[in-house]
């Protein structure tokens, strides 16, 4: 499921996905989709959609990550017609900014963040369209939709026969040393461009028809047409594929990993496509030290504006000071005019020509008129300035208001930075601690059955023993009872002997003792 959001802590609009029921019970998806988004954060490149998190709540968890406002290509394609079964293919014209830009993103992903897509079809290739014209494509769903897949089809057993080598990947974009499950390679990804162009240019991938079996056996053993002998097949005009464009889409789609092109870069090169250097930004493993960088940058910066703040302060009250004492001596020089023109009107009234001391005392009140003026009009500059300097310093403190807002969301993002990272320490020490108990079970176990064994065997030898003597007991009595038997028989044969021996002897002759015959 995925639902459009808004990240309420960096106010921004997200995509949310989330599992299916089935794998969020299931801890092996949640550590598998958990590593993933570790690496996957890691990717900061303009056409990869930016994974932002995993988030954990009482009810389950989910990946947030970049909201693309658009749709991906498969989308693109067939929206052209309206008609789902229709077969709608591209000009090279039309593609070629298309897959320069995601040979780019491969590019960055191959070489600088060292991971593999294993992936790469029109549906995980999604097209910004902007209304001046503009088209921006973004590559998605690195590794973490696939493992949800993946553990979705062990869990409901939908597809039993690629469970076995746990192989991830869509079968007609698929190398097949891919579908055997080897490891990870970035040439998967070329062959699986190649398929993407074929695709895009013949409005079918390489092998399309059958079953899973059908396509693997095509995948394994066929060689697919040229591109410009399927849209004869399909009933397409020919629209001039170049050369250089068939070579190097067979060259992908080649059997044997070592005739395949051996990297993107080589890839966009024999397409004649223009590859622009990688742009990452800073790792995952290093947000929380930039963020921590930048705020005390920030923290600097504001107590440069503190320092400056202040400084305005206290200009400000010098200038008010002086402003206050101008007033004092304009109005201490008032009343001494107005005390003098006083004591004029008393002295002009009691002088005898009134007109002249008149015109005396007017030309000194336009003097001291003047010089009112003066002071007024330097009282009025002073004013200004101070008007000024309280602009600037209210323009001073609306900019420490800022700076402070910001601090405010950094120390927000280093907060949730370490919370994230204590939480995965929490959660490693509970894993390690359960595994340790698991061990102790387990030796505790053990112990047992060779202790019952040991007993067992000490039980077995003594019975052995306790019927070894009986048996050796009753061969002694036999031994003996044979013994007086044979005693007994000496003794009678001895007693014979001991007869024999007093009898007479008996005539060897035939005749008797008188000599006569018988």
């Amino acid at each position: 499921l995925i639902h459009l959001v808004r990240d309420e802590l960096m106010d921004r609009i997200v995509a949310l996905k989330l599992p299916h029921e089935s794998v969020l019970r299931d801890p092996s998806a949640r550590y598998d989709v958990i590593r993933e988004t570790r690496q996957a954060i890691e990717l900061t490149h303009p056409h990869i959609v930016r994974i932002h998190d995993f988030h954990e709540g009482r009810e389950g968890w989910g990946i947030s990550m970049q909201y693309v406002r658009g749709k991906n290509l498969d989308e693109w394609r067939h929206q052209i017609r309206g008609l789902r079964n229709s077969p709608v293919a591209y000009h090279v014209e039309q593609i070629e900014t298309w897959i320069s830009q995601l040979c780019d993103a491969l590019i960055y992903a191959h070489e600088d963040a060292h991971m593999v897509h294993r992936d790469i079809k029109p549906k995980n290739l999604m097209l910004e369209r902007h209304e001046d014209g503009r088209e921006k494509l973004l590559l998605t769903d690195f590794g973490i939709t696939q493992k949800l897949r993946m553990h979705t089809m062990m869990l409901s057993r939908i597809q039993p026969d690629t469970s076995d080598k746990a192989t991830m990947g869509t079968l007609p974009y698929m190398s097949w040393d891919q579908v055997q499950g080897a490891p990870a390679s970035t040439l998967d990804d070329v062959y699986a461009v190649g398929a993407t162009i074929y695709e895009l240019l013949t409005s079918r991938p390489p092998f399309y028809e059958g079953g899973y079996e059908q396509i693997r056996v095509q995948v394994e053993q066929m060689v697919p047409p040229p591109m410009a002998r399927r849209l004869r097949d399909f009933d397409l005009p020919d629209h001039g594929i170049p050369a250089a464009w068939e070579e190097t889409v067979a060259a992908c789609l080649a059997k044997r990993p070592e005739d395949r092109p051996q990297s993107i870069r080589e890839v966009a090169t024999r397409l004649g496509l223009s590859s622009s250097p990688s742009s990452a930004s800073v790792p995952s493993g290093e947000e929380i030290s930039a963020l921590q960088a930048g705020l005390d940058q920030r923290d600097r910066e504001l107590q440069a504006l503190r320092g400056q703040l202040e400084k305005t302060r206290e200009e400000t009250l010098s200038l008010q000071n002086r402003l206050q004492e101008a007033q004092q001596a304009f109005e201490q020089h008032r009343a001494a005019l107005e005390d003098e023109l006083a004591g004029a009107r008393e002295t002009l009234a009691a002088q005898p020509d009134p007109n002249a001391i008149e015109a005396r005392h007017q030309a000194e009140i336009i003097s001291l008129q003047q010089t009112l003026a003066g002071v007024e009009q330097s009282a009025a500059s002073r004013q200004a300035e101070i008007a000024s300097l309280q602009q600037a310093l209210a323009g001073a403190e609306e900019s420490v208001a800022s700076r402070q807002t910001e601090i405010a969301s950094l120390q927000q993002a280093v907060a949730g930075a370490q919370e994230n990272a204590a939480r995965e320490k929490a959660e490693a020490a509970a894993r390690m601690e359960e595994h340790q108990r698991a061990l102790d079970e387990r030796i505790a176990q053990v112990e047992g059955d060779a202790r019952r064994r040991i007993e067992e065997a000490g039980n077995a030898a003594a019975e052995a023993t306790r019927t070894a003597r009986k048996q050796s007991a009753h061969a002694v009595a036999e031994a003996l009872a044979r013994a007086e038997i044979v005693q007994r028989r000496l003794q009678i044969l001895e007693s014979a002997a001991t007869a024999h021996a007093d009898s007479p002897a008996v005539p060897e002759s035939p005749l008797d003792a008188r000599g006569e015959g018988r």
